[in-house]
């Protein structure tokens, strides 16, 4: 008999697709229809947050300058990597919680520095601008 958050093994090494179900299940589990208590919403809730911080990082990532979007793909592919090979052996959504903290600094600097430095760039787009105005008055 497995446990409560146990989602099963996923993943089988001689059927490599199997490793996008593996994945996602790492990802997105608990499901709402799996909730048993507050503490699968609150990692639910967690789930959400670090998807808000990857779409944010996808939006924001074509505005972004050559350098900052070739620096930010970078944390993003060594993000995916580490949970990429967290989900080959985890089987519930406990220790997936657990195994989400170490990758989960990398989605923060992604997600809100994108923004930042898109904003930023606004920012002194204007400034230029104005000046140029200013200057050729």
């Amino acid at each position: 008999m497995g446990a409560r958050t146990e989602y099963g093994k996923l993943f089988y090494s001689e059927r490599p697709w199997t490793l996008l179900s593996a994945f996602a299940a790492y990802q997105i589990m608990p499901l709402p229809w799996r909730f048993d208590g507050i503490a699968d919403l609150v990692l639910f809730a967690e789930n959400m947050f670090r998807a808000l911080l990857l779409l944010s990082y996808l939006f924001y990532r074509k505005k972004l300058t050559q350098f900052h979007k070739d620096n930010m793909d970078a944390l993003v592919l060594m993000w995916f990597l580490i949970e990429l090979v967290w989900s080959f052996g985890t089987v519930n959504w406990g220790t997936a919680a657990r195994h989400h903290v170490p990758a989960v600094g990398l989605l923060l600097i992604v997600g809100l520095a994108s923004r930042y430095f898109v904003k930023t760039e606004r920012l002194y787009a204007r400034r230029r601008q104005s000046t140029k105005q200013l200057g050729g008055q």
